[in-house]
């Protein structure tokens, strides 16, 4: 009897052994679905993040969802244009901001480079009763670009909002404004338009560029940095004009 008390004994201790193997094994695939569900999330909280700064944007500043205007070339432009692009670089500028003038040909450069899935505009805010002289400053920047003419619709979509030049904003396909507002002209025009512009594509989902040279994502551009991430903070001083 002692015998088979003892071969019963043994025979439960091992059953109980390889009962808790196995639920050790079911763990891992517990564990793995786990990891995916926190990936999951830290993706949702990422496309949230972005909207809510795209969301500030438009409240601060409008948009160009819907506005007519024509080029200095006498060109019909609305938002229409913006539809075969997934990103349109829009910079405001004026005749009598001597920083704005003195970005126009690194952004001509720019505008050179980029993908075709990439353009920039600009608006010339004090373009009524100066169309010589943006016509000579566009002219001696080599500007190929678009550059439209302030309007009655521009100055309701997006104008009155802006309290100083240059400001840059980046459009989506129906003119929403997505990812930073870069308030005042960066030192490294062509390093911090690029990274804005890649954040605003990934802010819509799309691929960055790959140009080179580009501000990293997340790294300081100490005294050139003058975009409005935190668009309910303070702008920064930049030396712009009103």
């Amino acid at each position: 009897m002692k015998n088979k008390k003892i071969m019963m004994t043994l025979a439960l201790a091992a059953v109980m052994t390889f009962s808790l193997a196995g639920c050790g094994n079911e763990t891992k695939p517990a564990n793995d679905s786990g990891m995916n569900v926190s990936i999951s999330s830290n993706e949702e909280i990422k496309n949230e993040s972005n909207s809510k700064i795209n969301e500030k944007a438009t409240q601060k500043f409008g948009s160009l969802k819907r506005f007519k205007t024509s080029t200095m070339s006498e060109k019909e432009f609305n938002q229409d244009q913006f539809q075969n692009y997934d990103v349109t670089m829009v910079n405001v500028w004026a005749t009598y901001c001597g920083g704005c003038i003195e970005e126009l040909p690194e952004i001509q450069k720019l505008y050179e480079e980029l993908p075709k899935n990439v353009n920039i505009i600009s608006i010339c805010s004090d373009s009524k009763g100066n169309e010589e002289i943006v016509k000579d400053i566009m002219q001696k920047s080599n500007i190929e670009f678009s550059v439209l003419k302030n309007s009655d619709d521009l100055e309701s979509s997006l104008l009155k909002n802006v309290m100083y030049v240059p400001i840059t904003i980046f459009v989506d396909k129906d003119g929403n404004i997505v990812g930073d507002v870069v308030e005042g002209a960066p030192s490294d025009v062509r390093g911090k338009y690029i990274s804005s512009i890649n954040k605003a594509l990934e802010s819509i989902g799309k691929t960055k560029m790959d140009m080179g040279n580009s501000l990293e994502d997340g790294q300081s551009d100490g005294d050139k940095m003058e975009d409005t991430s935190d668009l309910d903070g303070e702008t920064d001083e930049l030396g712009g004009e009103t």
